[in-house]
């Protein structure tokens, strides 16, 4: 293992390099397959972190047993050869692309399932940019595609904190966890600047539907516990309780990072009041609330799929696709609340996988059908500002979406899975 982190630094080294160029911008790009799983055989995870005021730190997981091993003619071993692709850009908007590297990585074979480590790059303090990553597999001639937008102006957002898993001394690569974790804080950049804590204990409601004339309410109570800590290398914290914990830096605190212990099976949908709450967009208000009456949940969630289906076999793969959908929102989508509760979330689970994505700076732009088609449909959602997210997007309302809304319930009603090709 140690000899095999060796290699990837000594690859990360000869790749580096600058330049300056231009091609189109991300923007103008089709970039549906960032919430596809299917659309690659990897699925590669990536966060920044900004450890000086000129470096920061792409960290990646790769996800080793995804990889194609192929026996070397003069060894004999099996290795695998991936490449990691970046292109950085001013923003999303911009043909700018203003620094890119590739580095190659060669792996054994070995027992672990997992390969954690970084790129430094070059970015400057008090700027924004936006970064297209490529990974492929190259034996398997498979590639993922990801996008993330990254802050360099703001110390209290996620990209200045990085929490790491003192059991593994990996870094977390998600704003949740489902398990108690024991994990050290760093925010280099805050200088001697104090960390704040605080924990908050909220349900928030799930988003409403697409023709909706009413606007979702944010209310957040006051926080149950609050810490102050010297802001210093590796800070321990332990997150063993379920709430919303919101860190940021001392007299900063108009933006946090934020890390969710929602349950301890999230993002998946397990126990039977789970699988019921997530029945609400299937159900108009009365008859979920009939369903809530029940006093087995369990009772409730099997006669709805079973009423729905009419048959064991195929309302069991029903709820297969409809949860799957439902963890796969929590995955993409998770904010200050769960995947699903939000815009976005609500729409991938009912409707699923969009034909087309285009991401600009402040919005996503979702369409099902051709886009030629008189029957697409596009879904604009707008980015907008949030304390407590850096991700927030509000879908546009319409009273347009009411009857596809309409047709895709009753889909999924009458015991087929939605989907626009239908």
């Amino acid at each position: 293992m140690n000899k095999t982190f060796c290699i990837i630094l000594f690859l990360v080294v000869i790749s580096f390099w600058r330049c300056k160029t231009s091609e189109i911008p991300i923007s103008s790009k089709d970039v549906s397959t960032i919430y596809n799983p299917i659309s690659a055989l990897l699925h590669p995870e990536y966060i920044i972190y900004h450890n000086t005021d000129t470096t920061s730190l792409l960290f990646f997981k790769i996800r080793t047993f995804e990889l194609l091993y192929r026996a070397e003619e003069v060894t004999g071993k099996n290795r695998a050869n991936l490449s990691i692709f970046y292109k950085i850009y001013p923003s999303l908007d911009s043909k700018e692309i203003i620094d890119s590297a590739t580095t190659v990585l060669t792996l054994n074979k070995s027992p672990n399932n997992y390969l954690v480590s970084y790129i430094p790059i070059h970015l400057d303090f008090g700027k924004n940019y936006s970064i297209e990553i490529l990974t492929s597999d190259n034996y398997r001639n498979t590639t993922n595609q990801q996008i993330i937008e990254i802050n360099k102006k703001d110390i209290s957002t996620n990209q200045f904190f990085l929490f790491t898993n003192k059991n593994t001394n990996q870094p977390l690569f998600k704003s949740f966890i489902n398990d108690t974790l024991h994990f050290k804080i760093n925010n280099s950049l805050a200088g001697n600047k104090k960390i704040v804590i605080k924990k908050y204990i909220s349900e928030f409601e799930p988003a409403l539907p697409p023709f909706s004339s009413q606007f979702e309410k944010f209310e957040l109570s006051e926080p149950k516990e609050q810490f102050i800590v010297e802001n210093k290398k590796d800070i321990d914290f332990t997150i063993a309780n379920e709430g919303l914990y919101a860190f940021s830096v001392e007299e900063d605190d108009s933006l946090h990072t934020v890390i969710n212990f929602f349950n301890p099976q999230y993002p998946e949908f397990k126990t039977p009041e789970q699988l019921l709450e997530g029945l609400i967009y299937l159900n108009a208000s009365k008859e979920f609330k009939t369903l809530k009456q029940f006093e087995n949940p369990k009772f409730a969630v099997d006669s709805f799929w079973l009423n729905t289906t009419g048959n064991v076999e195929r309302a069991k793969e029903l709820i297969r696709i409809y949860y799957n959908r439902a963890q796969l929102a929590n995955y993409y989508f998770t904010t200050y609340k769960e995947g699903w509760k939000t815009d976005r979330g609500m729409i991938y689970l009912i409707l699923g996988m969009p034909t087309t994505i285009f991401k600009t700076s402040t919005s996503e732009t979702w369409t099902y059908g051709k886009s030629a088609s008189y029957k697409a449909m596009e879904f604009n959602f707008e980015k907008e500002y949030h304390s407590f997210s850096n991700e927030h997007f509000v879908l546009r309302r319409s009273e347009i979406y009411d009857r596809l809304w309409y047709q895709a319930v009753d889909t999924w009603r009458n015991g087929r899975a939605f989907s626009i090709m239908n």
